[in-house]
């Protein structure tokens, strides 16, 4: 039997997604094709019959939307270890903050 409420959730679960896939696909459009592969993939499940196993999903879900920001960090960071610390350390034109004092 399927359980109405389990199926409202994980129907909740997909709309999440689809709606980060959405915005992910607006901000990166090369890599629109695999997002909407990924997330047709994980929503075409059938819905979860227990709790434990809609949980599992989340988590899974969490994962896919975390691997598009992995991928979208790892075009943004620098891979230069100079290039690294040049943006730790900025901006470090900036001088230090102080007032003045009576002596």
């Amino acid at each position: 039997m399927i359980d109405m409420q389990m199926t409202k959730e994980w129907r909740h679960v997909c709309d999440r997604i689809e709606a980060a896939a959405d915005r992910h696909a607006a901000r990166y459009p090369d890599m629109e094709k695999a997002i909407r592969r990924q997330t047709a993939e994980f929503c075409a499940q059938a819905p979860p019959a227990e709790t434990d196993e809609l949980l599992d999903r989340i988590l899974a879900a969490n994962d896919i939307t975390a691997s598009w920001t992995r991928d979208e960090e790892s075009v943004e960071m620098p891979k230069d270890r100079v290039d690294e610390a040049s943006v730790e350390s900025f901006p470090a034109s900036d001088p230090p903050n102080w007032s003045p004092t009576i002596i």
